[in-house]
């Protein structure tokens, strides 16, 4: 069974934009059960981290092996420096709609390359 580097990149960057997202809720929680984990940066460094790397080799591998579309890596590049901005350098009440619609992008950017390889298989077959 092969697993696929987009469904890795998917999966971390839905990861990553649910620890976000739920992050402000279990803030309030967090004092009372002890659990410190969720709020930590380097918890926050390696699920970006993560999912950059995955993304990266992902992205550029389906575009230079398989179908040399340039919107996947477009949208991976836009999506990933607007997750990073606001979630190092912002943090500001807007924060989730921007992780939301950062998410959206590198998880398209995903899809799309992960569609476009498919289909080329089954054209090739």
């Amino acid at each position: 069974m092969k697993i696929s580097l987009d469904a890795v990149g998917i999966g971390a960057s839905f990861v990553c934009a649910i620890h976000c997202a739920l992050l402000p809720l279990l803030l309030m929680v967090l004092p009372l059960t002890g659990m410190k984990f969720f709020h930590n940066e380097i918890l926050d460094f390696g699920l970006i981290g993560v999912s950059f790397i995955v993304g990266c080799f992902a992205l550029l591998r389906g575009y230079r092996k398989h179908h040399h579309k340039i919107n996947a890596l477009l949208l991976f590049s836009l999506g990933f420096p607007i997750l990073v901005i606001d979630h190092f350098f912002l943090k500001n009440e807007a924060s989730i709609i921007v992780i939301i619609i950062s998410s959206i992008l590198i998880i398209t950017a995903h899809f799309i390359n992960w569609h476009a390889i498919r289909k080329k298989h089954h054209c090739a077959h």
